[in-house]
């Protein structure tokens, strides 16, 4: 393989896990987003 071809595949395995990461940590912000007020919702209906 030339070296400007494993390059090549190394900045797209690079991309895709920032990308990655990035999906991740919104999905993360969002889940907690949603459980925060989920249970809010639980311990405002149970006092």
């Amino acid at each position: 393989m030339s070296d400007k071809k494993k390059d090549k595949e190394k900045d797209k395995k690079k991309k895709k896990s920032v990308m990655e990461a990035e999906i991740m940590r919104f999905m993360e912000k969002s889940l907690k987003s949603a459980l925060d007020v989920a249970l809010d919702d639980i311990f405002k209906e149970w006092k």
